[in-house]
C-alpha cells in the first residue's frame, strides 16, 4: 500500500500486504521534524480519518488541554498511532497488526528525534514495551525502551 502524503516511508518499513487492516481507511503519517515529545495512540478514530490527522474530534480538546498543561506548542510534539489504519468497529489493533506497523512506527518516531515518547493506551505502550504489564500497572512510570533508545511513559 503506497504512502502518498506525509512522511515518506521506505518500502521495507511497510508490511501492509501482510496486515489484516491493509484495505481499511488510513491516516497518513505527518511529515516529521525534531520535536520534544511524540504521542502515540493505538489506531486512528473516525474523527482522525475525517480530519486526516491524529487526536481529532473529542480527543483534540483533551490533547489541547494536555499541551496547555505541559506548556508545549503543537510544533513541539508529533502525533501518530501504533497502526495507521482504522481498525474494526471499536476493537483495539491486534498484536499481529501492530507488528506489521512496528518498523514504520520506530522509523517515524526516530525521525522526530524526541526526548520522550508518551504511549496513549495499552496497545501503544505494548508497541514499545512488549513485555509490559497491563496499562493500569505501568501508568505513570518512565521506561527506557532498548529497541528504540528513547524513554517511554
Amino acid at each position: 500500500m503506497p504512502y502518498a502524503t506525509g512522511l515518506q516511508i521506505r518500502p521495507e518499513f511497510a508490511y501492509c500486504d501482510d496486515c489484516t487492516l491493509n484495505s481499511r481507511p488510513m491516516v497518513h503519517p505527518a511529515k516529521t521534524h525534531p520535536v520534544r515529545i511524540v504521542f502515540v495512540g493505538e489506531a486512528p478514530t473516525d474523527d482522525d480519518l475525517k480530519k486526516g490527522k491524529y487526536f481529532s474530534g473529542f480527543t483534540q480538546k483533551l490533547f489541547e488541554r494536555i499541551l496547555d498543561e505541559l506548556k508545549l506548542t503543537p510544533d513541539e510534539v508529533h502525533k501518530t498511532a501504533a497502526v495507521l489504519c482504522k481498525n474494526r468497529a471499536g476493537k483495539a489493533p491486534s498484536a499481529a497488526e501492530i507488528n506489521c506497523c512496528i518498523d514504520r512506527l520506530y522509523h517515524e518516531v526516530k525521525a522526530c528525534q524526541p526526548k520522550l515518547i508518551v504511549a496513549m493506551g495499552d496497545k501503544a505502550a505494548k508497541a514499545f514495551l512488549p513485555k509490559s504489564k497491563a496499562i493500569s500497572q505501568i501508568r505513570g512510570y518512565l521506561f527506557e525502551q532498548t529497541n528504540i533508545g528513547i524513554p517511554v511513559v
